[in-house]
């Protein structure tokens, strides 16, 4: 079984997904992290969603994957879901970004309709680009019943809780 793993928007989230990809590892076959286009044309812009979904389709090795996405890489995601082009056994997201889907006015209403790959959500309860709370209200009134949060104590939109990372990964892994 494959990893795919989809960072966060900006470049210093490369260092971050490397070393998820090395502690994650011994779980899968093979991994995979995508590395967004824009990190070394435009490092302060936006990734292109959609064409960064098709290159997540386009490393894939197997059939059998499953997808861990941090930030705006849960945005790759869910658009390479929606589209088709990329359907796995199960994601592992890690700070949705609320707060930059509304200023940027992304359809993560469209993207979430009908969605069904079991995933867990691990969002900090005090994230500053959406809380847990928010979160916890938007996935209940959009009937998201695939997606199970796990809330976590924290201030920040960096992610080190490995281990439990690790544990959701293993949990799908082994399934």
């Amino acid at each position: 079984m494959q990893l795919l793993l989809l960072p966060g928007n900006s470049p210093v989230n490369k260092a971050w997904i490397i070393e998820c990809a090395q502690r994650f590892a011994p779980l899968f076959t093979y991994t995979t992290l995508l590395q967004y286009a824009h990190w070394e044309t435009n490092p302060e812009g936006i990734a292109d969603i959609n064409k960064e979904a098709q290159n997540a389709h386009a490393v894939l090795i197997e059939k059998d994957y499953v997808i861990f996405a941090k930030s705006l890489g849960i945005l790759v995601a869910l658009q390479g879901i929606h589209q088709g082009l990329l359907k796995p056994r199960a994601c592992v997201f890690v700070g949705l970004p609320l707060k930059f889907v509304e200023e940027q006015k992304l359809p993560l209403d469209t993207l979430l309709k009908g969605y069904g790959i079991h995933t867990t959500l691990i969002q900090h309860d005090q994230d500053p680009s959406g809380s847990a709370q928010s979160l916890k209200a938007y996935l209940i009134k959009k009937k998201c019943s695939t997606i199970t949060l796990d809330i976590i104590p924290g201030t920040t939109h960096h992610y080190t809780e490995y281990a439990q990372m690790k544990k959701a990964l293993k949990n799908i892994a082994s399934s």
